[in-house]
């Protein structure tokens, strides 16, 4: 994953120094299942969701809730308010919304607006892509196998034998993850791959190439989103602000007060050219594309919905002698391998036991989709 996904992005050529990359091991963490047909960036890209999400989102957690506290305690705002509308407290007094609040209190108001700050989900936003596209660097590295590097494969000799061992990589890797795009039970050695890892049984985790792209595509509208806002209601509205109730004390005490910072946006009436038809319009349409993100989402189940099916599809339909394989000469010994893994009929010699078969019967395989 160094160099944002170098050994993926150039493709399925090995040498003497890709196979200096590998060490040996006792175990494998994650067996990487893939086509090199596939796209080298989105396969880098699915394996940094696949093992920096997790941290991507407490680090955005952290940060997003240390900033709201910060300035929720010391009264500052580290940027200028947006007004926004209390409706739902509004229709609750009409009676279309019950809500248990002191209507003396001052959130419930309904003539208050509230002043919307974008500070923390922005900077949160941003610390989740910057983790998830970097934390690998800064985290414990995990053990994957990747066929350029461990098979070698300038050497003949030894590339055979690599691939001779293929079941052992698969029976000491702990789970098997498949870089899955639509063409992936088309191909001949990932169908090898995954046959071996159902004949010795395990974990196996799906995960599509789309997801990564597509949430990271919904990371940047909701920060393109939240950017418009802010920008679209400075620009049409002047914000008076008002202080928020004081915090408990007990809360303020677990922060050390560093002073209160300067404000960067002044109280001031707007200017006569804020007012101009044209201003408004720019705020209706940046107010309009707030909405992207939603569109993306929509978009994104539509696009695991049709994958999802297409895979029901292929399940269904499936067979080997239909899968594609790049070097035609490949074909006899891999599908000689697979029966020799999974079939268990008259034809098979049990005094001659295939190399290849980690044990005597099919084991029992866990698909699960990747998180």
């Amino acid at each position: 994953m160094d160099h944002f996904g170098r050994l993926l992005r150039t493709g399925s050529a090995g040498s003497e120094a890709t196979y200096e990359l590998s060490v040996p091991t006792e175990s494998i963490d994650c067996f990487l299942s893939h086509s090199w047909r596939d796209s080298g960036l989105l396969k880098h890209l699915a394996l940094c969701w696949y093992f920096n999400s997790r941290r991507a989102a407490v680090a955005a957690l952290t940060v997003a809730i240390t900033l709201a506290a910060y300035q929720r305690v010391n009264g500052v705002q580290l940027l200028a308010a947006v007004e926004f509308p209390n409706l739902v407290l509004s229709s609750g007094t009409f009676g279309l919304v019950e809500l248990e609040l002191d209507p003396t209190s001052y959130w419930a108001d309904p003539a208050r607006k509230t002043p919307i700050n974008d500070v923390a989900s922005l900077c949160g936003l941003l610390t989740f892509v910057v983790v998830l596209l970097y934390g690998h660097l800064v985290c414990r590295p995990s053990r994957v196998f990747l066929d350029k590097v461990c098979i070698h494969q300038a050497d003949a000799a030894k590339k055979a034998a690599g691939i001779a061992a293929i079941d052992q990589f698969v029976v000491r890797s702990k789970t098997m993850l498949i870089c899955y795009h639509q063409d992936y039970l088309e191909r001949l050695w990932c169908c090898f791959e995954l046959g071996a890892r159902s004949a010795a049984g395990g974990a196996v985790e799906l995960l599509p190439l789309w997801r990564a792209p597509a949430n990271l595509t919904f990371i940047i509208s909701m920060v393109i989103s939240f950017a418009l806002e802010s920008i679209a209601g400075q620009i049409s509205v002047p914000i008076p602000s008002p202080p928020p109730p004081p915090a408990p004390a007990s809360f303020a005490s677990l922060w050390k007060r560093a002073g209160a910072l300067r404000q960067r946006h002044q109280k001031s009436e707007l200017p006569p050219s804020h007012q101009h038809l044209e201003i408004q319009s720019l705020v209706f349409v940046m107010m309009a594309l707030t909405f992207l993100p939603y569109c993306v989402s929509t978009a994104m189940a539509v696009v695991a919905s049709r994958q999802k099916l297409r895979l029901a599809e292929q399940t269904r339909a499936f067979s080997v002698a239909k899968a594609k394989c790049f070097d035609p000469t490949d074909r006899p010994l891999v599908e000689r391998a697979i029966a020799g893994w999974l079939y268990d009929g008259p034809t098979r010699d049990s005094h001659s036991p295939s190399p290849w078969h980690p044990h005597p019967h099919p084991g029992t395989l866990t698909l699960t989709l990747a998180p």
